[in-house]
């Protein structure tokens, strides 16, 4: 598995990366996919998928620091354990939601509200929600630069994102 992996690579520098970080991860990431999979035959395709993504971004995935590495793997491998399982269960992720319209139907308004008021009540939303909306909708940050810079996995800030509007519309409309 791990020589298919590095033919993804191109630098020498990136292959050797990639082999700390399997020797280091792998393990864990073991144990990570049986816990997450429900068929524990996709134990290994789950590890590979995981690197195969990492691979994807790795550029951004090396500006990560090191003491977040652990959490941001093991966060790639949860979520592809829960696509291997989606695939029989039919699950859908809160990532591929907006793929297939579920977001939008139910997207707050906030076009009947005026700023001040939607300044107000992001004060009074927690900080974990407030943070990625003021960095998405007031510095234009995408998704992608928002995850690198709080440390979180892009996931992440797309539900905190989502569940903070929320929390700003029930403010906004209950008063």
């Amino acid at each position: 598995m791990i020589t298919f992996l590095l033919t993804l690579l191109e630098t020498d520098e990136d292959k050797d990366l990639l082999l700390r970080l399997y020797d280091e991860y792998a393990g864990i990431l073991n144990l990570i996919a049986r816990d997450n999979l429900y068929n524990s035959s996709n134990i290994d395709d789950c590890i590979q998928e995981t690197f195969v993504e990492l691979i994807k971004s790795f550029d951004n995935f090396k500006l990560v620091p090191k003491e977040k590495r652990k959490a941001y793997i093991s966060t790639v491998c949860r979520r592809t354990a829960y696509k291997i399982n989606s695939k029989d269960t039919g699950v859908v992720l809160f990532e591929d939601a907006d793929d297939i319209g579920l977001l939008n139907q139910s997207e707050p308004d906030f076009a009947n509200f005026e700023t001040i008021d939607i300044a107000f009540a992001l004060n009074k939303i927690d900080l974990k929600y407030r943070e990625p909306i003021i960095m998405k909708y007031f510095n234009d940050y995408s998704t992608e630069e928002i995850s690198i810079r709080l440390g979180i996995s892009q996931n992440l800030v797309l539900q905190r994102i989502f569940r903070g509007k929320k929390l700003l519309h029930k403010l906004l409309t209950e008063g």
